[in-house]
């Protein structure tokens, strides 16, 4: 896990701004990276999940203006909500939500490296340690 920061400097004096938090999901650090964006203390302004694939790149983004889950797979194709993979009695993920948000960016990101790569099953302890939904055995 990194922090990630914006600098700016002019004569002596630095600026920072849109501080972020980057992280990976453990097993597939070099194909997975999480980026989590805030204004305030305590409170989630966006998240964007990614993950490499052979064909290209899979983004989920959540927004505080939105709070759903948004997935594209190309610049070209359309996008779409997604369910979140982790169980919870929360209806609607607010901006304090930062754990929940974050725990299903991961499943999201782990459920589809599992899609792409069945024969690897090294996500399936992170799938299970976030309380993420495993999909049925084929």
């Amino acid at each position: 896990m990194r922090v990630g920061l914006e600098v700016a400097e002019f004569a002596n004096y630095r600026v920072f701004r849109e501080p972020r938090v980057i992280a990976a999901v453990q097993g597939i650090e070099e194909a997975s990276r999480i980026e989590a964006w805030s204004e305030e203390v305590g409170a989630l302004k966006r998240l964007l999940a990614y993950l490499a694939t052979g064909h290209g790149r899979v983004v989920w983004s959540w927004h505080a203006r939105d709070r759903d889950f948004w997935k594209t797979t190309g610049p070209d194709t359309p996008g779409y909500y997604v369910r979140p993979p982790v169980r919870t009695r929360v209806r609607e993920m607010s901006v304090k939500d930062i754990d929940l948000v974050t725990r299903n960016a991961v499943g999201l990101v782990a459920l589809e490296w599992l899609q792409a790569h069945p024969d690897d099953t090294t996500v399936l302890d992170v799938l299970n340690r976030i309380g993420a939904s495993l999909p049925a055995p084929s």
